[in-house]
């Protein structure tokens, strides 16, 4: 590799273009880690500027780029960005800021000089594409608000187009829906209301005595194009982009292990030819959905929900427990040995056939067998049996009488555990042992049956009737429940109670013994 340092004039002035990969991770820096400090660091170089005193070099930490095959030697080089695409991203926008209040403020000379870092060309209004036209290209993700922040040109227009406008007495708070507006657009306000601000009122932030804008202006615009560095690195063909990826973080936005995952995938996909796009677009893209990106609680973890969900899907898959520290290695354990025999396409798609199960359990909706012990799971606090019935559903040749056959014993075991008191302990171990029971004799209803029934001893046994219906009867389970399993095992007791022709709220009417297993 070779490597060197370059200014941010340096990296953008030369005809070329920063292409970030479709499987990168989304723009992802905000307001507090990120914009404020960097904007405190431009003051800083300005006021040396200001004072005559001679700049030292900014850095900005690396930027690790591959070069593209050229199809022409006519062509301008294009970059795949392996990292630091963020702070790409984010002097780009602030580049763009810049120039759009010089536009207001009707500063040719600085605008001038800014645009050739933006654009390849300066007939921003020609036949060509934009994404012939920038001087990064973002991921599908963020393209759409990013390329806003750059031709649109004006900040009214971009507020009107991303922020909400708040109506007196509207549901929810202005801070709720600020939330939506994407991060490219909020860092492209946040600096060109800064930037404006310290053009408008220097003595805000330089003193009664502060420069004349005019001045500011030009030191605004030398500093950031001169005194920000960043360490380029340019891999050759013996570098190995993925191992490079894996041992770097981008600031204060440490990288997730389905970052690594998926950018372990796509490369894959690009090494072996394989439709990137289109393995995106039917494959990967359902975890950009909102519901993936939230954070989620297990325990004292917090962290967003895909996450958890790896965790669960090497569980089911590996039937071992799975280290939340160690998910990404543990991912490449089990992939390293099917490699040759599964496309990328083939294994993203085995990963969102495990991810719609886990989303039915996580999120129980509607009617379905699934959902309906999604519920149970919720009322019972058990997310690690999450794995068992993952490997349930995922396997193809059962049917679905099958697997509600399983789905009653599991829960008869587990609520007659409960009600005769039993420990929780150790059922992490007893239903990956589940996993593994069943891969060996076979995915059937009488082999989970057999296996949780010859489980010995109070922390594993499945009570018998005798003792369920003494503990049932006799024991306080008002007091020694939690609500929640209460409320449930009541309401499955009222479905037992109906007719066939009677409406049940969960859609599934089971009598007492299906429910409990008598």
């Amino acid at each position: 590799m070779k490597s060197k340092p370059q200014s941010i004039s340096e990296i953008f002035k030369p005809e070329c273009q920063y292409i970030i990969p479709i499987f990168q991770r989304h723009y992802v820096w905000n307001r507090q880690d990120q914009w404020e400090p960097l904007w405190e660091d431009l003051i800083a170089q300005i006021r040396v500027r200001l004072d005559g005193r001679a700049p030292k070099p900014h850095y900005c930490g690396a930027i690790v780029i591959d070069e593209k095959d050229r199809e022409s030697i006519s062509d301008s080089p294009q970059f795949h960005v392996i990292d630091g695409q963020q702070r790409l991203t984010t002097f780009q926008i602030l580049l763009a800021a810049l120039r759009d209040v010089c536009i207001k403020r009707n500063n040719e000379k600085i605008l001038s000089e800014i645009a050739p870092l933006i654009f390849n060309s300066t007939s921003v209004d020609s036949d060509s594409s934009r994404d012939e036209l920038v001087k990064l290209c973002p991921t599908k993700f963020d393209r759409v608000h990013f390329y806003d922040t750059l031709f649109l040109a004006d900040r009214e227009k971009i507020r009107e187009k991303y922020v909400p406008r708040y109506k007196p007495g509207a549901k929810g708070t202005k801070a709720e829906k600020a939330s939506d507006i994407p991060n490219t657009v909020g860092a492209y306000l946040f600096f060109y209301d800064q930037i404006s601000r310290l053009f408008s009122n220097p003595e805000e932030t330089f003193g009664s005595d502060a420069n004349g804008e005019e001045e500011i202006a030009s030191c605004t615009a030398i500093a950031l194009r001169n005194d920000f560095h960043s360490v380029v690195i340019l891999l050759d063909n013996a570098d190995d982009a993925q191992i490079i990826f894996e041992s770097l973080n981008y600031r204060g936005q440490p990288l997730l292990a389905s970052d690594l995952i998926r950018n372990f995938a796509f490369m894959r996909a690009e090494q072996r030819k394989e439709n990137v796009e289109q393995i995106y677009e039917s494959e990967w893209s359902t975890f950009e959905q909102k519901f993936w990106i939230d954070e989620d609680r297990q325990g004292r973890i917090k962290k967003p929900r895909l996450e958890f969900f790896f965790t669960n899907f090497l569980a089911s898959n590996m039937a071992t427990e799975i280290n939340q520290n160690r998910i990404y290695q543990e991912y490449l354990e089990w992939i390293t040995p099917r490699k040759p025999d599964l496309s990328v396409k083939e294994e993203l798609a085995l990963v969102v056939r495990n991810a719609g199960i886990y989303r039915t359990l996580v999120d129980p909706k509607g009617v379905s067998q699934l959902a309906d012990f999604g519920r149970f799971c919720s009322a019972f606090d058990i997310t690690i049996a999450f794995p068992l019935i993952m490997a349930i559903f995922n396997e193809t040749s059962l049917d679905e009488d099958s697997k509600a056959e399983m789905l009653r014993d599991f829960e008869s075991y587990m609520i007659r555990r409960s009600i005769c008191g039993r420990t929780a302990k150790g059922y992490n171990k007893i239903f990956l042992q589940s996993i593994k029971d069943l891969r060996s004799k076979g995915f059937t209803a009488f082999s989970l049956r057999h296996f949780l029934s010859s489980q010995k001893g109070e922390s594993n046994d499945w009570p018998d009737d005798a003792e369920f219906q003494m503990n049932f009867h006799k024991r306080p389970l008002y007091r020694d429940l939690p609500a929640s399993r209460l409320v449930y095992i009541l309401r499955k007791l009222e479905d037992a109670e109906r007719s066939k022709f009677s409406e049940s709220p969960s859609g599934i009417i089971l009598s007492f013994d299906t429910a409990f297993g008598a």
